[in-house]
């Protein structure tokens, strides 16, 4: 009787762990996080544009003088 009462506290214990973690306290900065892999290719994306229209406006000049 007194192992089922142990076994009741423990699984009321880690539930009650488990709703202040996922639900209570971290619910905004789980959201955040999840949204962080998106947000970071964006980012990626926004940077590889601009070093791609660098590179490619740097060639259009070097060809225009190569024809002059």
């Amino acid at each position: 009787m007194s192992s089922g009462i142990i076994t009741l506290l423990a699984l009321l214990g880690f539930l009650s762990v488990v709703v202040w973690v996922y639900i209570i306290k971290r619910g905004s900065d789980f959201d955040a996080q999840a949204r962080q892999p998106l947000e970071d290719d964006i980012e990626e994306r926004r940077h590889l544009d601009r070093r791609y229209e660098t590179h490619s406006s740097s060639n259009e000049q070097s060809h225009e003088e190569s024809q002059q």
